[in-house]
């Protein structure tokens, strides 16, 4: 048994990690059988929020340590494979307290749920 599942929305808030918020819009779709399922789409990042207290810097330099993805005994988990696209819109805005700052990014989510592999950039264009 094979399936496809479509979804889009003009713009959706996610709230992940903890303290951060983003605001989202695009489309995505999940196809394939329990034994091989790909995710695909493209996600455009209106904005991303950080919450009073969220410390960047700490954030920054816990993502150059090795990560331990979540393993899973899922077999659709295992079998699920990553092709998704995410831009930043236009005016896209980077907000905390005492920081607001306008970036470009292009980034690409490949591989597995316990082998994800991101690719891509951010730029910060400008800020106060």
């Amino acid at each position: 048994m094979t399936y496809t599942i479509n979804a889009r929305s003009d713009q959706v808030r996610v709230r992940y990690p903890v303290g951060m918020s983003w605001l989202v819009g695009g489309t995505l779709r999940l196809s394939g059988n329990t034994d091989a399922a790909t995710l695909s789409g493209r996600i455009v990042v209106d904005r991303l929020l950080m919450a009073e207290g969220f410390d960047l810097a700490a954030f920054m330099v816990s993502s150059k340590e090795p990560v331990s993805s979540p393993s899973s005994s899922s077999p659709f988990l295992q079998n699920l494979q990553f092709d998704i696209q995410a831009e930043s819109g236009p005016d896209s805005l980077m907000e905390w307290s005492g920081a607001r700052l306008q970036t470009d990014a292009s980034l690409r989510l490949r591989g597995t749920w316990e082998h994800p592999i991101f690719l891509g950039h951010i730029h910060l264009l400008n800020g106060e």
